[in-house]
């Protein structure tokens, strides 16, 4: 049985690989008593390592998709950490660079103020690609786009070159995105600023002329 909370924790996500998809078959493959187990799977399901279905099925959640997303047939994409930086410091606010993957937006970059209020997005955190600004402003240039009910707005977006709005599991945080295309002109990733609605909507122009710059040197 492991021996330590990183052993159990790697235990329970090998085991899910390896084809555990309920906590029964987790605990019956690792041995970690019932209760340590319910704790230990809830709280990957929580932080996305692992995914429970509705029907409560055990997965590979998206925040480990995303680590091995370089591996898979997508474009790597790789972080310009000092535009980003720059942008960070320019706006006072937090910084993110996100890509698609299936039908998720999900943070492959993110940097923070040192001080005050912001909006902590770890890298590989992850959400449906309505449900944010920088994940419209991806579908927006989606050929799949037609699939999902929100062409007026998707339209608005490509017509303006920018998408901003409230994250919808949280009103009060802001983001303003705007696309970054590859060199062959399609469209890669986007890249957000974010933070306390209250504080970003005020400055969102300003917000977006630094984001447009950031994004032509990405």
């Amino acid at each position: 049985m492991p021996r330590t909370g990183m052993d159990r924790v790697l235990a329970i996500v090998d085991a899910v690989v390896a084809g555990a998809n309920s906590v029964d078959l987790v605990r019956e493959a690792t041995g970690i008593p019932g209760s340590s187990a319910h704790r230990l799977v809830a709280q990957l399901v929580e932080d996305d390592v692992l995914h429970r279905a509705q029907s409560g099925y055990l997965s590979v959640g998206m925040r480990v998709r995303a680590w091995n997303s370089a591996g898979e047939s997508q474009p790597v994409i790789r972080v310009n950490y000092p535009v980003l930086r720059q942008l960070r410091d320019r706006t006072g606010e937090s910084v993110q660079l996100y890509r698609r993957l299936d039908d998720r937006c999900l943070c492959i970059a993110s940097v923070e103020p040192d001080q005050g209020l912001r909006d902590t997005v770890p890298r590989g955190t992850g959400w449906p690609l309505p449900a944010t600004a920088p994940g419209k402003v991806l579908l927006a240039w989606a050929l799949d786009q037609h699939r999902f009910d929100t062409t007026a707005e998707l339209d608005r977006i490509r017509l303006r070159g920018f998408g901003e709005g409230p994250r919808e599991d949280e009103p009060g945080v802001w983001s303003v995105a705007v696309p970054v295309p590859g060199d062959d002109g399609q469209i890669r990733a986007a890249l957000s600023v974010s933070g306390p609605a209250r504080r970003i909507r005020p400055k969102a122009a300003a917000i977006r002329r630094q984001l447009l710059h950031a994004a032509q040197r990405l």
